[in-house]
């Protein structure tokens, strides 16, 4: 099964910096999350992050996307589902609520 992920290129904690996209894909590989297709959406928007938008080849666990999160030092990661539904995965992922399709990004949304 394919699926849809977001992840958000800025940290969350300090040291405040970028999340390098090697960085992220490390962590993938490390989890066996095979990426089939990414790219990068660039906002210019201050209240939106810019974001690396992956299509990945199988069902990635909520623990792997969690630990993920975690190591990468996001809120929370965006995911969503073949079937179209998704979650939000992280930490502080119930401090931003219900998984919101008009937040998620898609390949096409990308610049880089």
């Amino acid at each position: 099964m394919e699926a849809m992920i977001n992840i958000g290129l800025m940290r969350n904690v300090e040291p405040y910096g970028f999340v390098r996209i090697a960085e992220i894909e490390k962590q993938l590989e490390h989890w066996d999350i095979t990426v089939l297709q990414s790219r990068v959406a660039i906002v210019d928007d201050l209240q939106d992050e810019d974001t690396y938008v992956a299509r990945v080849d199988a069902y990635a666990s909520e623990d792997a996307l969690y630990a993920i999160s975690v190591a990468l030092d996001q809120d929370c990661i965006a995911i969503r589902y073949a079937d179209g539904q998704g979650k939000l995965i992280g930490p502080k992922a119930k401090e931003w609520g219900e998984f919101n399709p008009a937040f998620f990004k898609e390949l096409e949304d990308c610049n880089v």
